[in-house]
């Protein structure tokens, strides 16, 4: 649009004050007068792409700052030649002015423009945006996932580009589906909480790490007896705990020592805990928690002990070791005022020992033969047995009995020396003779007897009967005063 001006109003006030039109034009340098003058005008067009909760633009061309509000598009009629600033100026933190386009390409935030022509300029912004990246270490140990602005959970990429601005919640988790091999122990990088779960908000580059450890075990392994055998692992002897990782297969078998057979085992722990039995000697497990397995060996045969030097008459006696005790593996044969051999015939002392009274074998006074002496007996087990063995206890005779099975009593027997066949096996080298017993004598080849340091009654003691036609031994209390064999016995060392 042009602007006119009218010189006629001019030229009134010209007449008004009486001057001379052509003094006025010499003045002003109009030049010629004439009758009206024309200006030209543009229009100025500005933009924002969001509203002023993300930007402002403000417009300058007569001192004033026009702010555009939350118009996204003004127009504005200058006169050509006008100088206008314009500025921008971002009010989300969220956001940045990333620069001009139309009549400006400029990346500033104010620029200047004339105006020479209509003009359209455009305010750009954008969302900034952040990278968060997210490691897992080690890659295997487990999983993660994100959800962001309260998205459905989803499997997160190493990177992920977010607004700014963006809650983000992040999850690790570890398959428990099967047997877990993988445990979370904390996050790293712009976290360090030990939580499966964190949520933070997107205001810079993030950078985290899940980090994961293989979840370890122990096996620890035992068996008895010591001597019954050993106890490889994964075909090495084992020797202490071991430790593995998570979901490792191991096997464990028992190797039995001579004279040993293996009887069953026990397993504990694992991931479901309890304990279960087992009846191989070798199992296979998969470590899914702590186990700890014991083999359990039986002895099936002979084992020989070191020969016993009784240093009274310098007599040496074999020995064997059944079960839990060491037994002397022949009758005692050591010579006392009241022993004697069998029918006083020397020759039945060197095959069966010597037979002794009650109190005789308990090293105890004649006064015990018809009065209570438990007490004595049991304050003084070793009797007339060599230094450090003692008198066999009935229940000592009992374990035994149990020990090799107590209608196995032929395992017990020697091979040779009894009667009308009563030989037995001999298996564990025990090497039962039947001596017979002294009071009237009798019994020799078909009948051995032992006493026991048990005290029944006051003139009664329990002992322990093997026969020749029997496959169990046989009970009794019998007087104090008659003569039996003894056999002595030893502990395990520890």
């Amino acid at each position: 649009m042009k602007l006119k001006i009218l010189l006629n109003v001019l030229m009134k006030t010209v007449i008004t004050a009486a001057l001379p039109l052509a003094f006025l034009s010499s003045c002003f340098e109009f030049g010629p007068i004439v009758p009206e003058l024309e200006v030209e005008t543009y229009t100025l067009t500005v933009r924002q792409i969001y509203g002023s909760s993300v930007g402002r633009v403000y417009v300058n061309f007569d001192g004033q700052n026009r702010e555009l509000g939350n118009n996204y598009s003004q127009n504005t009629r200058l006169f050509s030649g006008t100088s206008v600033n314009v500025r921008a100026e971002t009010v989300n933190n969220n956001y940045r002015f990333t620069g001009w386009s139309g009549a400006s390409a400029s990346t500033d935030s104010v620029i200047t423009i004339t105006m020479d022509s209509d003009r359209e300029l455009t305010a750009n912004f954008e969302m900034i945006q952040y990278t968060l990246t997210v490691d897992q270490n080690p890659i295997e140990g487990g999983t993660v996932s994100i959800s962001a602005d309260g998205w459905n959970w989803r499997p997160i990429e190493k990177d992920t580009i977010l607004n700014s601005g963006t809650s983000v919640r992040v999850r690790a988790e570890v398959d428990n589906r099967d047997s877990p091999n993988y445990r979370f122990t904390g996050w790293s990088g712009a976290s360090t909480s030990t939580s499966l779960e964190i949520t933070f908000t997107m205001d810079s580059d993030i950078t985290l790490t899940a980090n994961f450890e293989k979840i370890q075990y122990t096996l620890t392994v035992d068996w008895t007896p010591a001597e019954g055998g050993t106890v490889f692992v994964d075909g090495e002897a084992y020797t202490d705990t071991i430790t593995y990782d998570s979901g490792t297969s191991v096997t464990i078998r028992a190797e039995v020592a001579p004279s040993y057979s293996f009887s069953d085992g026990s397993v504990q722990g694992g991931r479901w805990g309890g304990t279960s039995n087992f009846y191989s000697s070798d199992i296979t497990i998969v470590m899914n928690g702590d186990f700890t397995l014991n083999f359990k060996f039986r002895q099936t045969g002979e084992i020989p002990g070191e020969p016993l030097l009784d240093s009274r008459d310098n007599k040496t006696y074999q020995t064997v070791k059944i079960g839990n005790l060491i037994w002397m593996a022949e009758n005692l044969n050591f010579t006392t005022d009241n022993s004697r051999c069998y029918e006083d015939d020397d020759a039945n002392c060197e095959i069966y020992g010597r037979l002794y009274t009650w109190v005789d074998a308990m090293n105890l006074s004649d006064a015990c033969n018809n009065n209570s002496c438990a007490f004595q007996a049991q304050s003084n087990p070793r009797g007339i047995c060599p230094a450090g063995w003692r008198v066999p206890t009935i229940d000592n005779w009992g374990g035994l009995t149990s020990f090799v099975g107590s209608s196995n009593v032929n395992h017990l027997k020697s091979k040779s020396g009894w009667n009308n066949g009563g030989d037995g096996t001999d298996q564990y080298g025990f090497s039962a003779l039947p001596g017979g017993a002294c009071g009237g004598c009798g019994g020799v080849g078909n009948v051995g007897w032992w006493w026991s340091a048990t005290e029944r009654e006051s003139h009664t003691a329990r002992h322990m009967a093997i026969e020749w036609n029997r496959t169990s031994v046989t009970w009794l209390d019998i007087n104090k005063t008659l003569l039996l064999s003894v056999r002595c016995v030893q502990d395990v060392p520890q």
